[in-house]
């Protein structure tokens, strides 16, 4: 019991460490897994291309074609552009 309790802290120590350093160095890139996931996801997942939120129409190797909300402009960008925000 006690090895699975210390598994757990560990765990969750590990996440809050990994979640404070990419606020704290901005590194919210996103991979091709996870744009995948925002893709498939039925809940609405804010993407930032520079300062600007884009929605993720298609991935393309290491690509991603995104659109700007609010407009009908696409583009071709690299995945490791793109940033994922989080809600306060």
């Amino acid at each position: 019991m006690a090895l699975k309790t210390n598994n757990k802290i560990r765990n969750i120590k590990t996440f809050w460490c990994l979640w404070i350093f990419k606020i704290c160095t901005g590194d919210d890139a996103l991979n091709r897994e996870r744009a995948k996931e925002i893709m498939e996801s039925q809940g609405i997942i804010q993407v930032l291309y520079g300062s600007s939120p884009v929605w993720i129409e298609d991935l393309n190797g290491d690509n991603a074609q995104v659109s700007y909300i609010g407009s009908n402009n696409r583009i071709q960008v690299p995945l490791n552009k793109l940033n994922e925000t989080h809600p306060m």
